[in-house]
């Protein structure tokens, strides 16, 4: 299951990059994981400039995500936790926030 393997993932990037020291300023990550349909355009033309676009549920997702997380938080859309809340372990739920 994708969405389960995201989770993992991006609970090992926090893990061991959720902070980074670059030129004496202290770096955090939050995370943000969704699931669904995302969609790519190209929009643009004028003058032959080109924007790639991308959107869908999941960025919407996101940005309450985004919203909800402070630093060291792994935060997973209602959307995705539905999907592999059967399937992750008890000891997730005190690092998973829902939205």
């Amino acid at each position: 299951m994708n969405t389960l393997r995201a989770i993992q993932c991006m609970l090992e990037v926090q893990e061991k990059c959720g902070q980074y020291l670059a030129d004496s300023v202290s770096l955090t990550l939050h995370i943000g994981i969704s699931c669904g349909d995302v969609y790519g355009l190209h929009v643009g033309g004028e003058q032959n400039e080109w924007e790639f676009l991308v959107a869908g549920t999941p960025f919407r997702d996101l940005g309450s995500a985004v919203d909800a997380g402070t630093a060291g938080d792994v935060i997973v859309s209602a959307r995705a936790w539905a999907l592999v809340k059967d399937r992750c372990p008890s000891a997730f739920l005190s690092v998973l926030l829902t939205l």
